[in-house]
């Protein structure tokens, strides 16, 4: 069986949410940009970053 799967996000929901998963989609973790800058200024390491589109 082959899957797949695009994501958007609502962005009126999210607003000035950071860092949130979506229910039933454990696997996946959604962070803004801000926090992305952020960890990487802060030399954190070891993540893979898909860009999701905002609606």
């Amino acid at each position: 069986m082959i899957s797949v799967q695009k994501y958007a996000i609502k962005g009126s929901v999210i607003k000035d949410i950071d860092l949130f998963r979506l229910k039933d989609h454990y696997m996946s973790i959604f962070i803004s940009e801000k926090l992305k800058k952020a960890m990487e200024k802060n030399g954190i390491t070891g993540c893979d970053y898909l860009e999701v589109k905002v609606v």
